[in-house]
């Protein structure tokens, strides 16, 4: 009270005890991460990243189609794929179009890459090939698969299911992972991580494996030692 006077005896206000104050961390505790929370920001990460976009192509892939060499306009292919190969999964609509929505989003940003680095807006080879566009689906799939059901379709369910192989989609993953691991929540990135070294040490190593075969190439065993590189590099 500022009415009262200190005694003369009385201590000086600096050496009066007063109960320490807690320190913040003490105070505060961060509480570790449980799957469920991992399941929520992972679910919150997907539905922001996708914000915006459509379950169709956007006029930026439509100039892209438009491009390519006549009679070989792929989008036709593309929208058949991506309404069919989904069907083999059995999902919700909703899961459904989030693959769709990530697959075209990924798509669009591969292609705006090449056109930068190519300097060329032709991709008649690229965007007609159907195992390139069944990987980008698969891992696009699986993203999805990982963040909204977890345990109820194990991996390889959806690759397998998209008619993908062991070596299509380690390609496809050091793409992905090149392109957009900034974008990733560390929960999927670490989920793919773990895909890879499930392959690695899976038994696609053992003769006759087309995996082997394709190594036997310069070129394919470059694009798989990019792979090792990529996810060996810290988060």
């Amino acid at each position: 009270w500022s009415g009262v006077v200190a005694s003369p005896s009385a201590p000086p206000p600096s050496s009066v005890f007063r109960t320490p104050e807690r320190p913040t961390s003490l105070a505060r505790p961060q509480m570790p991460a449980t799957p469920m929370t991992n399941a929520l920001n992972d679910a919150n990460w997907l539905a922001g990243y996708l914000e915006g976009e459509a379950t169709t192509p956007d006029q930026v892939l439509i100039a892209f189609f438009d491009a390519c060499d006549p009679n070989h306009n792929p989008r036709a292919a593309i929208e058949q794929r991506c309404a069919e190969l989904p069907r083999r999964l059995g999902l919700g609509q909703a899961l459904v179009d989030c693959g769709v929505k990530l697959y075209y989003k990924s798509l669009r940003s591969i292609v705006r890459k090449e056109e930068e680095r190519l300097k060329r807006n032709n991709f008649t080879e690229m965007l007609n090939d159907d195992a390139m566009h069944r990987a980008l689906l698969a891992i696009c799939f699986e993203v999805v698969v990982h963040v909204h059901l977890r345990l109820s379709k194990p991996f390889p369910a959806v690759p397998k299911a998209f008619g993908v192989c062991e070596f299509e989609l380690l390609i496809m993953i050091m793409n992905f992972l090149r392109d957009f691991e900034h974008m990733l929540s560390r929960e999927v990135r670490r989920h793919i991580v773990q895909l890879v070294n499930r392959i690695v040490d899976s038994d696609v190593w053992k003769s006759p494996s087309p995996l082997l075969s394709h190594l036997s190439d310069d070129d394919y065993s470059h694009h798989f030692t990019s792979v090792i590189e990529a996810l060996a590099a810290p988060p």
